[in-house]
């Protein structure tokens, strides 16, 4: 399955979705005023990755910013992978928040709450020690 590269913009963010490595990321602002129709391509991917999953799928958000309207088409993506989850693949999601952001935190802790699969809440800063930190940066 070809990898799903999108380069970002000032107002939409930057997505690798590589079926070998398991790791799907997104990353950046997310302020399109449209953002179902730049989701569409994420959950068109997803609904074919679905096909033939790896038995592990792993979502990294790294948002700096976002919108109410990116959030209900997050929401569609997260949609798919608890479908996924269902048919009894390993999926979760890694939300980066930054330490003084509280309403980042916030709307992670608010997805935790309504969605069916394991959501990390992961602060920022600490991906800065990590080895993989340059592995996972789209941007």
């Amino acid at each position: 399955m070809k990898p799903l590269s999108i380069k970002a913009t000032e107002k939409t963010p930057g997505v690798l979705f590589h079926k070998n490595l398991g790791v799907f990321i997104i990353s950046g602002a997310s302020i399109t005023e449209n953002s179902i129709a730049f989701y569409e391509s994420l959950i068109h991917w997803l609904k074919e990755y679905s096909l033939s999953p790896n038995h592990e799928t792993t979502l990294i958000c790294f948002l700096d910013c976002f919108n109410s309207s990116s959030i209900k088409a997050l929401l569609l993506v997260f949609r798919e992978l608890m479908e996924l989850q269902k048919t009894g693949h390993a999926v979760s999601v890694n939300w980066y928040y930054e330490r003084d952001n509280s309403s980042k935190h916030d709307l992670g802790n608010s997805l935790k709450d309504i969605l069916d699969i394991p959501f990390h809440l992961i602060c920022k800063e600490a991906i800065y020690t990590s080895d993989l930190t340059p592995h996972y940066m789209v941007g």
